[in-house]
């Protein structure tokens, strides 16, 4: 597959399964080891069933292809203790509808 001009892969969460916190760790690792392109963090849990813990996120965030993350589980709590501890170049994006 030609990745050319790619900028990033937004990947979602693992859905219909329901993984634990290690199970959604696992599974971004194994995306961003493989992937030719940076990897984005989806987290939607309203369409995947599982929210990824700020807990969950801040681990992938050390992943040198990971370099950010769309989050969507309108929990502001979650989003500032992802804020408050990320690396300073991990991308925080906002992808609640009514944030």
């Amino acid at each position: 597959t030609d990745f050319y001009g790619v900028a990033a892969l937004l990947s979602v969460s693992p859905y219909y399964n329901k993984p634990s916190q290690a199970g959604i760790i696992a599974h971004y690792t194994a995306v961003a080891d493989a992937s030719p392109a940076p990897v984005v963090l989806y987290n939607i849990p309203g369409r995947t069933m599982s929210n990824m813990t700020a807990a969950t996120t801040l681990a992938l965030s050390h992943h040198p292809n990971i370099i950010g993350m769309k989050e969507a589980s309108g929990n502001l709590e979650q989003c500032m203790q992802i804020a408050a501890a990320m690396p300073k170049d991990f991308l925080l994006l906002s992808g609640d509808d009514l944030l």
